[in-house]
């Protein structure tokens, strides 16, 4: 009864161990009573055993975007290895691909792992685990940490989108404009272009770091133009996906700079008027009426300021006239002209006059 006893025990533990490592595998225990493993000879034979390349994996990736991880598994033991599938523990961010598979001593499979990111930045994480017949490791697992941050892209800002000025005949100018890069990553600049002759662009493209910005000049020449209103525009070519082409306006005014034209234009119709500076009324012993303008104001000393020209060619800054007509902050100048005003005269019509001084107040 003893022995018989002993030997059912025996053989439930050999059943056990067969039924744990599949019905493809004989494994039998010793008869020593020692645990050790045979193979389907008989043979004494180190049972399977399951090998990870890794323990943990992290992974960076973008917000909404996917990635795989390939994990290597391997039987280093000495009878087949039996993988029984694999699971997850947040199946929000991770799935698994194992196909069932029996590993002979050396073989290896790979463990596809996917990793999603969601909508949110952040770190995510999980394990995967792997089953088999490892008597010793009946599961293995892995732990995947997911570094998942905003998707970096540029964003450009152009100010001013507007660039307004006037200048006289033969005169070039410069005026400029700000490109901001507000996103993530590196702006590209690819092309700052006009099809108008008489702007000049620097820089013509440029790079430029999140949040950095760029100055660009915008060089425009009156030379080849004659009197009037010139309207073009810059238009710039970036990356920025949402924003790849944005256009800045440039208007242009380009007024005379002759004693006969500025004496049409503004002297006559805004200044030499009954009780200003008509010949009849003579205010301040001035008269702008055609005529009279040259004789009475070039390299004559003002009344209200005798240390100042009325018109001191070449220099407009220097001539009483222009500063009377100029806004000056400092208040050095009072009584701004034409004394109706306001409106007082238009940038363009200052500028003719400063150009009209500036090419030394020719009796033109």
């Amino acid at each position: 009864m003893l022995v018989g006893s002993i030997l059912n025990r025996r053989i439930a533990r050999i059943v056990s161990r067969f039924l744990a490592l599949g019905a493809g595998t004989l494994l039998l225990a010793s008869c020593a009573g020692d645990g050790s493993f045979l193979d389907e000879n008989g043979e004494p034979a180190r049972p399977p055993e399951i090998a990870v390349d890794r323990e943990r994996a992290d992974v960076s990736l973008l917000v909404g975007s996917t990635r795989t991880l390939q994990i290597t598994l391997t039987n280093v033991g000495g009878l087949p290895l039996i993988l029984d599938g694999a699971t997850v523990s947040d199946d929000s961010f991770l799935s698994v691909q194992l196909p069932e598979s029996t590993l002979e001593t050396g073989e290896s499979a790979q463990l596809a792992v996917m990793v999603t990111a969601g909508t949110v930045p952040g770190l995510l994480e999980g394990t995967v685990t792997v089953a088999s017949n490892d008597p010793e490791r009946r599961s293995v697992s892995v732990t995947i940490v997911a570094d998942v941050t905003e998707v970096l892209s540029p964003e450009i800002d152009v100010s001013p989108l507007v660039l307004t000025l006037a200048l006289a005949e033969d005169r070039m100018e410069t005026r400029s404009f700000v490109i901001r890069n507000l996103g993530s990553a590196p702006l590209q600049v690819t092309s700052i272009f006009s099809a108008a002759s008489f702007l000049t662009l620097l820089p013509g493209s440029a790079t430029i770091a999140a949040g950095d910005s760029a100055v660009v000049n915008v060089d425009v020449d009156a030379a080849a133009l004659v009197a009037g209103m010139f309207n073009s525009s810059v238009v710039i070519s970036s990356d920025d996906a949402d924003e790849a082409l944005v256009g800045v306006d440039v208007n242009v005014t380009v007024t005379p700079a002759r004693l006969s034209t500025i004496q049409g234009t503004i002297f006559t119709p805004k200044c030499a008027i009954g009780g200003c500076h008509d010949d009849a009324s003579m205010t301040v012993g001035l008269s702008v009426q055609d005529g009279s303008t040259y004789g009475l104001t070039v390299g004559v000393p003002a009344a209200e300021n005798s240390s100042l020209s009325r018109i001191e060619p070449f220099k407009p800054d220097s001539s009483y006239l222009y500063l009377k007509i100029v806004e000056d902050p400092s208040g050095r100048i009072l009584d701004r002209m034409p004394l109706t005003g306001p409106p007082f005269l238009s940038d363009a019509e200052i500028a003719a006059v400063a150009e009209w001084i500036l090419q030394g107040a020719q009796d033109n």
